[in-house]
């Protein structure tokens, strides 16, 4: 895979429609009370959309554009990915 590749807008488009599809699912099924899982969700749902924001600059022809979503991806990832993983150890503690 080359790195032309990587920057191409349709590439952003799917990984951000899983990211809102993962961001959706999480929401849905989370715990009333798991705030921080639910926030979690919300942060990287908002990212995904931002994601999303970049891929139509992309296609009027802003050229910087193509490189923000890795970072808006890259950040939800790792936010929303730490607090999942916070919910989800707080969870399986027993009392």
């Amino acid at each position: 895979m080359t790195l032309r590749l990587i920057w191409r807008r349709s590439v952003w488009m799917r990984l951000a429609a899983f990211s809102v599809l993962g961001a959706a699912m999480v929401l849905l099924t989370a715990p009333t009370g798991a705030l921080a899982l639910r926030q979690a969700a919300q942060i990287q749902f908002m990212h995904a959309m931002g994601t999303f924001a970049c891929a139509t600059f992309m296609n009027i022809g802003a050229h910087r554009a193509r490189h923000a979503p890795l970072f808006f991806l890259a950040g939800s990832a790792y936010i929303a990915g730490r607090s999942i993983s916070r919910s989800s150890a707080d969870q399986l503690r027993f009392p």
